[in-house]
């Protein structure tokens, strides 16, 4: 998913919900895995994110801050690797087979 010589590449839903639950995790001071996400897509809406703490529902994440969430996870990830955690561009999309899923660029 990662390789420091691609400048492209996608992220499923589930890499996208694993970015919410750090991207919450660390606003809220609590673990990810207190942290419940369902990611959303409507016509009328865009792209969202429905999330619950232990129990308790949250605001909604709204399309920007599921942008931030990626962008947070992918920059995490690529200085783990020792790569470059430049800035990315992040475009959402939706498949009915597929669901939400991201197309991540190093610019």
């Amino acid at each position: 998913m990662f390789g420091r010589n691609r400048r492209e590449f996608e992220l499923s839903e589930p890499d996208i919900a694993d970015a919410c639950c750090d991207f919450i995790a660390n606003r809220l001071g609590c673990m990810p895995q207190d942290v419940l996400v369902q990611l959303t897509f409507s016509d009328e809406d865009g792209f969202g994110a429905e999330i619950t703490v232990r129990g308790i529902r949250e605001k909604p994440m709204q399309q920007l801050d599921l942008i931030d969430a990626i962008q947070e996870y992918v920059a995490d990830r690529e200085r783990f690797r020792g790569g470059d955690s430049g800035v990315t561009h992040v475009e959402l999309q939706f498949a009915e087979h597929r669901g939400v899923y991201a197309i991540v660029q190093f610019l």
